[in-house]
């Protein structure tokens, strides 16, 4: 079994190698490219709003991950519902999906891209971090209630973060910035558990 795992709009280099990494522990035979091939399974990341003409491929089943707050209307409608899957971070990006484009509700799912941990980490003999979350904020919607119990999740476990935008949210001394791509192996590495 195949898995295509396409940028729309380009690749984030660690959430393609995450998804591959996942779609391999799941059976696939799984490559990340910025072009369309024919696969038994298309995972899209980065999707931008434009529409995709997938009239010239064949895909058994397509999962849509929507993990970086843009909106994609034209993406979504230009998909086939009926074998179409969507991951989304935000409920009320989900709401948004199934009230205004009429995706079925039982197609979308509140959940985070994966995260492959051992792609990140090395043997140590002791984890400076107990917790840690790379990513940038992203303030979707002031009622998000999932994203509000993510929060108090970082605060009450006081997670070190690493990304743009959570001076508001974690302690000084636990926000760390912006992380560079090729920084990210190292700080998991030093780590016991990633949210």
């Amino acid at each position: 079994r195949t898995c295509l795992i396409y940028g729309h709009i380009g690749l984030d280099m660690d959430v393609a190698f995450n998804l591959k990494e996942f779609y391999k522990s799941l059976g696939f035979n799984a490559v990340f490219s910025d072009k369309l091939y024919n696969a038994d399974l298309l995972v899209i990341t980065r999707g931008g709003d434009s529409a995709m003409d997938l009239s010239t491929y064949s895909f058994g089943l397509i999962h849509f991950y929507d993990y970086g707050g843009w909106k994609h209307g034209r993406l979504i409608k230009s998909l086939p519902y009926s074998n179409t899957i969507i991951f989304s971070t935000a409920p009320a990006a989900r709401k948004s999906i199934i009230e205004e484009l009429g995706f079925p509700e039982n197609q979308i799912h509140v959940a985070f891209p994966p995260v492959a941990v051992k792609l990140w980490t090395k043997k140590i003999k002791t984890s400076k971090f107990r917790y840690i979350h790379i990513d940038n904020y992203k303030p979707i919607d002031n009622v998000d209630a999932f994203k509000e119990k993510f929060n108090k999740c970082v605060t009450e476990l006081g997670v070190d973060v690493w990304g743009m935008g959570w001076n508001n949210v974690v302690k000084e001394e636990k926000y760390h910035g912006k992380l560079g791509l090729f920084k990210v192996s190292s700080v998991y590495a030093q780590s016991g558990c990633a949210l």
